[in-house]
Order: C-alpha cells, then sequence, then structure tokens
C-alpha cells in the first residue's frame, strides 16, 4: 500500500489521452475510462480478492480476455487467472519520494 500504483495509472491513463480523474476502485472493484486513442480501459483494484475464485463473481475474465487495455492493482491477488502474456510492473516504496519500478514482459 502507498507505494504509488494508482498515481502510476493514472499517469499512464494521461498518457493515453484519458480526461477523467484517475482514482483507486477499491471499493467497486473496477472503473472504465475512454481513451480516444485505445478506447475502453479498465482499472482493477483486487486489494479485496481472497480468493481467485471471488473474481470469477465480478467477470473478471470477461475483461482481462477482452480486447480492451485493463490496469490491475494487486493483480498477484489473481496471478493464475491471468495471460501469459501480460505486463508485470512492480512498484516498490524506497522511501517518501523514490520509487523502484520494475517491467516484466
Amino acid at each position: 500500500m502507498g507505494s504509488g500504483k494508482t498515481t502510476f495509472i493514472s499517469y499512464l491513463a494521461k498518457a493515453m489521452g484519458i480526461e477523467d480523474d484517475v482514482s483507486s476502485p477499491t471499493y467497486g472493484y473496477v472503473n472504465e475510462y475512454q481513451s480516444p486513442f485505445y478506447g475502453t480501459v479498465f482499472h482493477f483494484d483486487l486489494y479485496r480478492i481472497e480468493q481467485e475464485e471471488e473474481a470469477y463473481d465480478i467477470g473478471i475474465e470477461e475483461y482481462i480476455y477482452g480486447d480492451e487495455i485493463v490496469f490491475i492493482e494487486w493483480a498477484e491477488n489473481i496471478q493464475n487467472l491471468l495471460p501469459e502474456d501480460c505486463v508485470w510492473i512492480n512498484i516498490t516504496k524506497i522511501d517518501q519520494d523514490d520509487r523502484e519500478i520494475e517491467v516484466e514482459l
């Protein structure tokens, strides 16, 4: 928590032309945004998912195996459900001002 996941996604969204305020969808699981360049973009926060089976209840497969771009905070909570070709971005908080970002393709 507090590593900057939502902030990172908000900057990606702005780069994609999304003008909406990007916020964490912690309680509703998913926010939907419209990009003029990429179409519909979904933003999940799966912090509250305790078992992968819970993700099926919110229809996660329809999102992650669809054609839209999907950002997922706390993706490790559904790691076995994700496609093999997903991109992992790990953010580690070093201190109040510094983060380490690791990208796995």
